[in-house]
């Protein structure tokens, strides 16, 4: 289970901006700018070698105020450099598949980039109460503003991703899905330069199909 990467929030800005609204006293026409005072802007940047903000000058309605261009945050992390990390992962399972097997077992929630690193794999095993999505439910619903999903299994469960040939393989439980991957694991040679003829064979979409619905054949008795 994962929960993907994440941007956080700088608190310290959230405290203390103000908004210069498009059309003063009518919020619905839009938001022009967001601002600091001078003594805000000042507290802001008092380090200034890593200042929380960047900010310009403008002088509007009769004040001073420092209008936000970027928000970076006084702590690390905070902006789009948390997602380096998940780039790099990214990376290196794309080159993993050229090189070497990758075999994912989804045995839980799998959310944003944990859901593209399954996909970059080979093949999937799915445990049938798990869940592949870039965006859970309740997300969904407070964008679409009404519950359109009841569960993430709506979004990415196995009847989505299975069906879809994101997932090759739905197992009943975690155990059954080691077990596949072990099975997988027992026909691929110890060399990767070494040709098997059967290689190919063993991972076709077609053979895949056919693997799985023994495999579900078989849990189902």
């Amino acid at each position: 289970m994962n929960s993907g990467a994440r941007i956080g929030l700088a608190d310290e800005v959230r405290a203390l901006f103000r908004i210069a609204w498009r059309v003063p006293g009518d919020v619905t026409k839009g938001i022009k700018y967001l601002f600091l005072t001078p003594n805000d802007y000042a507290t802001l940047t008092a380090d200034k070698a890593h200042p929380a903000v960047i900010a310009e000058k403008v002088e509007e309605e009769g004040e001073v105020r420092y209008r936000i261009t970027d928000i970076i945050g006084a702590k690390d992390g905070l902006g789009v450099e948390n997602l380096k990390g998940s780039g790099m992962i990214a990376g290196e399972t794309s080159r993993a598949y050229e090189e070497t097997v990758t075999l994912s077992l989804v045995s839980g929630r799998t959310v944003g980039i944990g859901s593209y690193l399954v996909r970059l794999g080979q093949r999937v095993v799915q445990v049938d109460s798990s869940s592949i999505i870039l965006t859970g439910a309740a997300a969904l619903n407070k964008v679409l503003g009404r519950a359109v999903y009841a569960s993430n299994l709506q979004i990415g469960g196995p009847q989505i991703m299975f069906n879809n040939g994101v997932s090759h393989l739905v197992v009943k439980h975690d155990l059954a899905g080691v077990q596949a991957l072990v099975d997988w694991l027992a026909y691929i040679p110890k060399v990767l330069s070494i040709t098997v003829w059967w290689l190919d064979i063993l991972f076709s979409e077609s053979f895949v199909v056919v693997v799985a619905q023994l495999a579900s054949s078989r849990l189902g008795q």
